[in-house]
């Protein structure tokens, strides 16, 4: 199981930032953290994935209530966190209509670790029940794609557009072999900075290993190059299909 997560603090005091780092070593997790202490830092920051966002509330030039919304803003739904030594009762309780999911004080950094696996385990059952449902939906959608698309290119394009949506697939291409003439051709054919290849005869690329094979295979890189060894690939072929 990955126990690897990536948290952005928002703290200015460097003595409070320590006592942080020290209470979230006493995990289990492997952590990565980052600290920004003003509004365009922490914006440029969210650029970026996180599983956690911690937040003093009161900073020099930004606050915690500051961070939260534009976090919101910008619909991200990182679970959000406020460790703070300063805040009353009617503070706290905004941040959390405002959508903050805990509020520690300073002084009750036990509490930390216990609200981040609450909040992750949450979390991961919320990414769930959306997936699953943006699964359905993406099947839905491919099979009124089938029944409405007269074109194949087209047909996969959509496609290949509805799966972007649940798993990445930057890359991506579709191969035909015209068993009659034994060509290769590619109605669908999505990788950066290449050019689709015109249609020709069967050669040494990985696509037609797979053919020989004659089997569905689902293959890392590492099984791709494995295979370009072993078959001995063209060369031109290795740089469009070892993606």
């Amino acid at each position: 199981m990955n126990n690897k997560i990536r948290i952005l603090i928002v703290e200015d005091n460097e003595d409070d930032f320590a006592l942080l780092i020290r209470e979230l070593k006493k995990s289990n997790y492997d952590i990565y953290h980052e600290r920004v202490q003003e509004a365009p830092e922490f914006r440029n920051a969210l650029k970026k994935e996180w599983d956690f966002i911690i937040s003093d509330f009161s900073l020099p030039k930004f606050n915690g209530l500051e961070a939260l919304k534009i976090t919101k803003e910008l619909g991200l739904e990182i679970p959000f966190i406020m460790v703070s030594g300063t805040v009353g009762e009617d503070i706290a309780v905004t941040m959390m209509r405002s959508g903050a999911k805990d509020y520690i004080m300073k002084d009750s950094l036990k509490r930390l670790l216990p609200a981040i696996d609450r909040e992750l385990a949450e979390y991961r059952i919320r990414q769930r029940t959306r997936l699953a449902a943006m699964e359905k939906e993406v099947i839905f959608q491919i099979n009124q794609d089938i029944l409405n698309t007269e074109s194949l290119e087209e047909l996969l394009l959509r496609i290949h557009e509805n799966i972007k949506k649940v798993i990445y697939a930057e890359f991506c291409f579709v191969v035909l072999h015209d068993t009659s003439t034994d060509f290769l051709s590619f109605p669908l054919y999505n990788i950066i900075d290449q050019t689709k290849p015109l249609p020709h005869r069967k050669s040494k690329g990985i696509s037609e290993i797979i053919l020989d094979i004659g089997k569905a295979m689902i293959l890392n890189r590492t099984d791709i190059e494995k295979y370009l060894n072993e078959y001995e690939v063209d060369y031109k072929y290795k740089i469009a299909e070892s993606i």
